[in-house]
């Protein structure tokens, strides 16, 4: 049986071979665009998916008692972190807010590491010797905080290294000016995982979460019943309560020298 169709008018169908204007101009928008999509789609296998960027948090932070009334700093910390499993290195951005109402003069802030968290590197930093460290901690900086606008921030880098196999904790004191009065501390604060990823290409580690080396991926893990979430009390001359040892912070090198 022969096949059956509707015959259309004669003067409806273009002629065999010509294209009509606007299906010309289709094709030129539809070739870039596929090409622009083709490029990307290789750029992402190549590099992986782009992740957003990670909120920023105070968790663990808290003012000093002896803090200026019109000195409103604090600091935060990113909501998660990632470790490449090859090296265990990582980074992690510090930020110093202004969160007053006038111009800052120019303060310190100074990071600590602890346990298995060790810091490489501190972007326009200075590295702090052993016997300026707090206690406990593995490594430490301090870095001049600029005179921050209201509002302001300043954004600093860290480099660290992270051994899974402990967990880590960091802890960011700002002190006012060149001085010892603290201002502002956040932790020391956790970053860890309940889902280890030993066969990932990373580990993925949030913040205020404690680190559970033993848990089976993909499995809970129990509870922690650490010193990681207990509160720290604060005191002016930057001391810090943590499991009950008092820990000072580094003083700088010339008030070691005149005292």
């Amino acid at each position: 049986m022969a096949h059956r169709y509707h015959r259309a008018d004669r003067n409806s169908v273009p002629k065999r071979g010509r294209v009509s204007n606007s299906a010309r101009r289709r094709a030129l928008w539809f070739v870039p665009g596929v090409a622009l999509a083709a490029a990307a789609g290789v750029l992402a296998l190549q590099t992986g998916s782009v992740a957003a960027p990670q909120p920023h948090s105070d968790e663990g932070g808290k003012r000093g008692p002896d803090a200026p009334a019109g000195l409103h700093l604090s600091t935060e910390l990113p909501a998660g972190i990632s470790v490449d499993n090859a090296t265990g290195h990582t980074a992690v951005e510090a930020r110093v807010h202004n969160r007053g109402k006038a111009r800052t003069t120019g303060d310190t802030l100074s990071v600590f590491a602890f346990d298995g968290l060790r810091l490489r590197g501190v972007d326009g930093c200075e590295k702090l010797p052993k016997d300026q460290l707090a206690e406990g901690s593995n490594s430490g900086y301090r870095c001049a905080v600029d005179a921050l606008d209201a509002g302001g921030v300043q954004r600093v880098g860290v480099r660290a290294s992270y051994d899974l196999s402990k967990g880590g904790r960091i802890c960011l004191v700002v002190t006012q000016g060149t001085g010892d009065t603290l201002v502002w501390q956040q932790g020391p604060v956790a970053f860890g995982t309940e889902n280890p990823q030993p066969n990932a290409p990373r580990t993925p580690l949030l913040l205020g979460t404690a680190h559970q080396p033993d848990a089976k991926p993909g499995r809970p893990a129990l509870a922690d019943t650490g010193s990681y979430t207990r509160p720290l009390a604060l005191f002016s001359g930057a001391l810090v309560l943590m499991g009950g040892a008092a820990v000072h912070t580094a003083r700088r090198p010339r008030e070691a020298r005149a005292g």
